[in-house]
């Protein structure tokens, strides 16, 4: 009996390897950022700025129906303004658009659990040929900037960066992929994702030093699996 029941649970094992899959993808898109709340009015713009970003991820498929995994992606936070700020030597201050840059960029590492609607190959029923997915994420989030201010020639403050700062993240994401071959696949993701960042920031009596805000990516790219077939 003991015999029996380690021969079946080798064959369940067998069977599973048999199953397990690899994807690996990389895409880019573009990327929008929400008011930084935590931050002074005055430094969080008005107006949304489209930017550029970039994403490579990794899967592993427990099944046609779940998989898990993680990502990293990089992007541009910017955001727009009209700031009433003054110039030197006492000259009168003036509504000018000023720049919020929050990162350039912004990268972020994430764990991914995935739940998978699969459709299978017409002539291969044991093949998955394309799938819409949806699932969750939380990893880490890392800003790089310079937190200077930049004036234009006529003295006006144009730019204003936040300082590096450092936090978590916490998301959502769906998306659909379509493999025209046996092992490469194009794919679209929508991923709404939620931070919180902390600076040391130091201006404007440390009330620059936290904030938290929406973000929204928007992906296409190819993907490849590997591991059976």
């Amino acid at each position: 009996m003991k015999s029996l029941l380690l021969a079946a649970i080798a064959l369940v094992i067998a069977g599973g390897a048999q199953a397990q899959m690899f994807e690996g993808s990389i895409g880019g898109g573009i990327s929008t950022v929400g008011k930084p709340k935590g931050l002074p009015s005055v430094y969080q713009g008005s107006k949304s700025v489209v930017n550029p970003c970039v994403t490579a991820q990794f899967h592993y498929n427990l099944s046609d129906y779940w998989q898990i995994g993680g990502s990293i992606t990089s992007e541009e936070m910017t955001r727009t303004g009209n700031w009433s700020n003054t110039i030197p030597f006492g000259q009168p201050s003036a509504n000018k658009n000023v720049t919020f840059v929050i990162a350039n960029p912004a990268i972020s590492f994430n764990v991914r659990v995935n739940r998978m609607i699969p459709f299978y190959s017409s002539y291969n029923p044991e093949l998955v040929q394309s799938a819409i997915y949806f699932g969750a994420s939380a990893g880490a989030i890392f800003t790089a900037n310079d937190g200077k201010t930049m004036t234009s020639s006529d003295g006006y403050v144009k730019d204003f960066d936040l300082e590096n700062g450092k936090g978590y993240t916490i998301g959502i994401h769906g998306g659909y992929t379509y493999y025209y071959k046996r092992h490469i696949a194009i794919f679209g993701e929508l991923e709404p994702m939620f931070a919180q960042v902390y600076t040391s920031d130091a201006r404007d009596a440390h009330n620059l030093q936290q904030y938290h805000m929406i973000y929204l990516n928007v992906n296409i790219g190819l993907r490849y699996r590997w591991g059976y077939y």
